[in-house]
């Protein structure tokens, strides 16, 4: 339940971890909101810059879609590619999304929230991408993610999918009681 201390006990793993980490492996800490992220780091400490402390967006725009999605569209999609926080620039369906990438750089979000457009992406580039599948396999021993209650379909597929797939562990803190 809330105030039970799971960031708090979540935070004490991570940094065992981190500390007896022998191995060129890393973690990643996953929350949703850029002040709970900013928490964790603080409550971390000093970290090697190896580790990913950021949100769910971040997490797969920087260590997914950013660095291949050309590998699985193309070419002409080695471009920097931004979030769009602009309500007009929302989608109907999937390809107008891989088109608005590559017009605009915009990652944009569906018309429909019950659709997590980045998170489709996300998963259809490590489905379809073998550096991309290497990559977050030799780089992540585990995941962690705080507040999981919040995630959505798409959300949780891919992270079932890293974890059943690729075989990085995950570590999930949520509140049934929240979700």
């Amino acid at each position: 339940s809330a105030g039970t201390g799971k960031t708090y006990t979540t935070v004490l793993k991570m940094k065992k971890e981190i500390k007896d980490n022998k191995t060129y492996k890393t973690l990643a800490a996953i929350t949703f909101t850029r002040k709970a992220a900013e928490e964790i780091k603080e409550r971390i400490g000093i970290v090697n810059n190896e580790e990913f402390i950021g949100t769910n967006d971040s997490f797969v725009l920087i260590e997914i879609i950013q660095p291949f999605i050309y590998d699985v569209y193309g070419k002409e999609y080695k471009i920097e590619i931004k979030p769009s926080y602009n309500t007009e620039d929302v989608i109907q369906n999937f390809s107008d999304g891989i088109l608005k990438i590559k017009t605009s750089g915009l990652l944009c979000k569906y018309e429909d929230n019950r659709k997590n457009f980045p998170f489709e992406l996300a998963i259809e580039i490590l489905k379809n991408s073998k550096s991309c599948k290497r990559y977050l396999k030799s780089k992540y021993s585990r995941i962690y993610i705080d507040e999981y209650q919040d995630c959505d379909y798409d959300m949780h597929k891919l992270f079932m999918y890293i974890c059943d797939e690729l075989k990085i562990e995950l570590f999930i803190v949520g509140d049934m009681k929240q979700s």
